[in-house]
């Protein structure tokens, strides 16, 4: 017996079912799962960059990622190290981006609470280059009033820390100011949002 193209046996062998629908069916159960995945998953950091690369790899990830509905709901774990957290989470392409222009609480607590880390750590660093600094010019004095190897080996380890610490300073201001546009991409996202 020749098959109708396009179209499946039921289960009864008398009502046909056509690819298409078998397709469609297909889709929204899969929509609803990863529907629900895109819910309970990014709790945590890693949740939420697993999701995050999903989205750009999978179209139906991608297409959730434009849900208002899910990004409204999405939640981000406030107790995670997001100091820690890959570059890439920040960026205006970005889960938590995406949240923030649709007015996820969770994702506004979550910057916040990355703002203020950024700030606290900046402060930290800069007091102790500072401390770093002031040793190095004591070690210069040092040598300058007396230069032996004790002295000048002193030297050096003042310089390696130092360097070391600006470094810190440099990669953490990049931070900041990649932090710094998403934010300005937010608020433009804010700005284009229709008023209800």
């Amino acid at each position: 017996m020749k098959r109708r193209r396009g179209r499946l046996p039921s289960g009864n062998g008398n009502r046909p079912r056509y690819y298409k629908d078998e397709e469609l069916n297909l889709t929204d159960l899969n929509f609803d799962v990863l529907k629900h995945i895109m819910y309970y998953v990014p709790v945590s950091d890693v949740g939420a960059r697993n999701v995050a690369h999903a989205m750009s790899v999978c179209r139906l990830f991608n297409e959730l990622g434009n849900d208002k509905d899910v990004l409204r709901a999405v939640i981000f774990n406030h107790d995670s190290a997001l100091t820690s957290i890959d570059p890439s989470f920040w960026q205006t392409t970005g889960l938590l981006c995406n949240c923030l222009i649709h007015q996820n609480m969770s994702a506004f607590d979550t910057a916040k609470l990355y703002a203020e880390k950024l700030k606290r750590k900046f402060i930290l660093l800069k007091l102790i280059t500072t401390c770093k600094l002031m040793v190095m010019g004591d070690r210069e004095r040092d040598v300058a009033f007396l230069n032996t190897r004790a002295r000048k080996r002193a030297l050096d380890i003042a310089i390696d820390d130092y360097r070391e610490y600006s470094s810190a300073i440099t990669t953490l201001l990049q931070n900041v100011k990649q932090f710094l546009r998403m934010l300005e991409f937010v608020l433009k996202g804010l700005g284009a949002q229709p008023t209800t």
